[in-house]
């Protein structure tokens, strides 16, 4: 386990080596380095999606601007059980918009 994070609704998320090593840095090698942008994405996100084709993915956004102060957003997607309040993340990667998302659950205010 590398992190254990909790959301603003007081989810319990979970990065495990395998998500992180084998899946994220591989697939999605901009995610290089960024590990702590990761854990503060699920924390103090800007919004939470419940993802357009599974129920039980939220997706985990955090705007910032890029080297050309175009706005992206860091995407976190967690595999969320709601009986016991917890989950694994799944994924992260960099987008350019929140249309990956689908019902609005969690909004910063």
């Amino acid at each position: 386990m590398i992190f254990v994070a909790t959301d603003p609704r007081n989810y319990e998320v979970k990065m495990t080596d395998e998500c992180w090593y084998n899946h994220i840095l591989i697939e999605h090698p901009e995610m290089n380095g960024r590990l702590s942008d990761v854990k503060y994405t699920i924390e103090s996100p800007d919004f939470i999606y419940e993802s357009k084709y599974k129920s039980s993915s939220h997706l985990y956004f955090l705007k910032e601007l890029d080297e050309h102060s175009e706005i992206k957003y860091i995407l976190v997607v967690v595999d969320i059980n709601s009986k016991n309040l917890k989950g694994y993340i799944q994924t992260s990667f960099i987008v350019d918009s929140l249309s990956k998302g689908g019902k609005l659950l969690w909004k910063k205010s």
